[in-house]
């Protein structure tokens, strides 16, 4: 048994909400993605116990811009456009 698991599912901190992350895909969708992002923050879950990851798949639309006020409270990933290099994901199953 992992005991760092078992630690988290009984410490009292935890057992009402747990941590929670959201992870948020984006493609040139500078312009909706603070919606997005308000969505998960305007939930009635606790704000401190949600991370929120936002992945930019090589955006052209200055996607990174459009989220400058939330890069304090976001964690902001940027890749090249994998369709770009002619690379594929792999697949989930």
């Amino acid at each position: 048994m992992d005991h760092n698991l078992y630690w988290f599912q009984l410490n009292p901190r935890f057992m009402s909400q747990p941590p929670v992350s959201v992870i948020i895909p984006t493609y040139n969708y500078g312009t909706t993605i603070r919606d997005a992002i308000n969505s998960v923050l305007n939930q009635t879950y606790s704000s401190n116990k949600i991370e929120i990851i936002v992945v930019d798949d090589g955006s052209t639309d200055n996607t990174k811009k459009y989220l400058e006020n939330y890069l304090n409270h976001i964690t902001y990933i940027y890749q090249e456009n994998i369709e770009k290099h002619g690379d594929h994901l792999p697949h989930l199953y």
